[in-house]
């Protein structure tokens, strides 16, 4: 099976071995998940979450996210985790100017064909607290937060001047509460779980609960083996099979006004 699955897989794997492997619960077995996982979200949440895109989702239509985040617990340094990331996904070629740029690959699912996409970002960490809550409050445009480089990296990435990306039309999709930990999934162990509360006026509250791992260059072992034996533990688990639904997808979905 593993084997069928990496020859499968050769031609991702020839242009990314750093991945992000991932499943989202589905919503029927939500529950017995937070449960086998022994999650329990506080009062208070460990992370805030928000995405930002116009009132048509015009830069999810063509792959781009922009995300921003703020862990609420301070690391081991004593400061809060505050990083934002802008990422183009579903394409093998970098946006113009970015061409030297490795790309990463996706899994949301075992499917090869529909499941795994390329992906490329530029994630800037250490920015300002202050700054941040401005920008989750509505405060502030989340272009302050950006770094030069991430604000060309959006506009190339949409075909577009830096000066003609369309900061002034981004609204808030979020802001949303975050737990997250890490569980041993069957034989597999560090796991990273997350729980994400999504909450808005005239909408019922929507739990999102994800497993994931992550490789990097230099892992001995294939990625498409590592995805191949995560995906098995938790179908093993009880959890299902992957169904090539991303968190991103439903955070758009649910927050996408008129939806």
């Amino acid at each position: 099976m593993k084997t069928i699955l990496a020859f499968l897989l050769l031609p991702t794997l020839l242009f990314a071995q750093k991945a992000e492997i991932k499943m989202l619960i589905d919503q029927d077995k939500l529950e017995m998940a937070k449960t086998k996982l022994d999650i329990k979200a506080g009062e208070k949440p460990e992370v805030r979450v928000c995405f930002f895109d116009t009132a048509g989702a015009e830069l999810d239509a063509k792959k781009l996210i922009l995300r921003v985040r703020l862990e609420e617990k301070a690391n081991k340094a004593g400061e809060k985790d505050v990083d934002a990331v802008v990422k183009l996904r579903g394409t093998d070629k970098a946006p113009e100017g970015f061409k030297e740029m490795k790309p990463e690959a996706d899994w949301v699912g075992p499917d090869v064909a529909k499941d795994v996409k390329p992906s490329f970002s530029i994630k800037t960490e250490g920015l300002n607290e202050k700054r941040m809550r401005k920008v989750l409050a509505g405060e502030a445009n989340v272009k302050t937060l950006l770094s030069e480089e991430q604000k060309k990296f959006a506009a190339s990435s949409l075909k577009l001047a830096a000066e003609a990306f369309p900061w002034e039309k981004l609204r808030r999709y979020g802001v949303i509460e975050v737990w997250k930990s890490k569980r041993d999934v069957g034989t597999l162990e560090d796991v990273t779980v997350e729980l994400w509360r999504l909450a808005m006026d005239g909408k019922e509250p929507l739990e999102l609960l994800e497993i994931s791992i992550k490789t990097k260059d230099g892992d001995p072992q294939p990625v498409a083996e590592a995805a191949a034996e995560f995906y098995a533990a938790a179908e093993i688990a009880g959890f299902g099979k992957a169904t090539g639904k991303s968190k991103t997808q439903k955070v758009i979905e649910y927050f996408r006004p008129g939806k």
